[in-house]
């Protein structure tokens, strides 16, 4: 199978899929991302010293026909975000490219897939796995709500201090949204920069809007 090329998915269809899966599985927050694993038929497994031998975190592949996804032992056992995400971007490997997995059956077959494959392709790969990730685990529509509520509730002391520092700003809002989706701050920053959010855009209106009423 050629590993060479991959597709390429932009956000819009990312988005989609990630809506349908919300609709298909519920869509309370924080997303439940080990009962959509189980749902679409995926065993959890975790094993030793992955992070510290082969360092990932996690990796998906097939047993006896059986896709699985791996994490690093002990994962379970914390209440570590990374672990939430790490299930969410293998889970969508297996969504977007499955096929491509299908002869990887442990550790070892895994890392020479990766090592295999064209760092164009790995670098899509993961983008796309990355993004969906993001998508499943902090949906949109939620997430410029809970966003956007901050904000209005912040918003003097906010752009009292840190202006017109959108990037800054983002940050903020994204160390508070973390536990609310159970997911790494950076993740709940990463989606609020996306086009598809708009929540930069946001920001400049609102702190527009706030400049002329002082």
């Amino acid at each position: 199978m050629n590993t060479n090329y991959i597709k390429w998915h932009t956000h819009e269809p990312l988005e989609k899929i990630a809506s349908e899966i919300h609709k298909k599985y519920g869509c309370n927050v924080p997303v439940d991302i080990d009962y959509i694993v189980e749902m679409m038929g995926i065993e959890l497994f975790d094993i030793s010293r992955l992070k510290e031998d082969f360092g990932i975190y996690g990796f998906l592949g097939r047993v006896q026909g059986q896709y699985v996804i791996y994490v690093q032992k002990g994962a379970f056992d914390t209440t570590n975000y990374n672990t939430t995400l790490t299930i969410a971007e293998e889970l969508t490997h297996y969504i977007l490219q499955k096929k491509y997995f299908k002869d990887v059956k442990d550790i070892e077959g895994a890392y020479s897939f990766y090592a295999d494959i064209s760092e164009k392709s790995k670098s899509m790969m993961e983008f796309n796995a990355k993004y969906l990730a993001g998508a499943i685990l902090v949906p949109a529509d939620i997430l410029k709500k809970e966003a956007i509520s901050l904000i209005e509730k912040n918003k003097d002391v906010l752009f009292s201090i840190l202006r017109d520092d959108f990037n800054e700003i983002i940050d903020n809002v994204s160390s508070k949204l973390r536990d609310v989706f159970l997911v790494p701050e950076n993740a709940v920053s990463y989606r609020l920069r996306t086009k598809i959010i708009g929540f930069k855009e946001f920001l400049k209106k609102e702190y527009s809007e706030w400049e002329k009423m002082k």
